[in-house]
């Protein structure tokens, strides 16, 4: 059995996240960090952004404030009562899954 370095570790994190290797090197657009990354945590918009822009190089704030002024990306709370940026299309879905959970495990909101 081959064991992993922490080297190896590291450097499959980055990858996988968007910030090393041939998905870095594609110059995404912002739209496509957050669907890749399906949510972004966004408890501070600034650095949401920030988290989108370093994965998709020239984006500016603006452009973000756009997918967020078209709808395409929504900041909501889909998971642990905590802003997540997320596609639009996938919060359905997403709030279907995780909402009961924050209601204690029913279906049904609290009285």
């Amino acid at each position: 059995m081959t064991r992993a370095t922490r080297t190896d570790i590291t450097r499959r994190r980055l990858i996988s996240q968007g910030l090393a290797g041939p998905a870095a090197a594609l110059g995404r657009d912002p739209a496509q960090v957050v669907d890749r990354l399906l949510a972004v945590q966004a408890q501070d918009l600034r650095w949401a952004k920030w988290a989108v822009g370093v994965r998709a190089p020239g984006t500016t704030s603006a452009d973000i404030d756009t997918l967020l002024d078209t709808g395409r990306v929504v900041r909501s709370w889909p998971m642990r009562g905590t802003l997540h940026l997320v596609p639009a299309e996938d919060l359905g879905w997403m709030l279907a899954l995780t909402t009961p959970r924050l209601w204690g495990g029913r279906g049904d909101p609290p009285p």
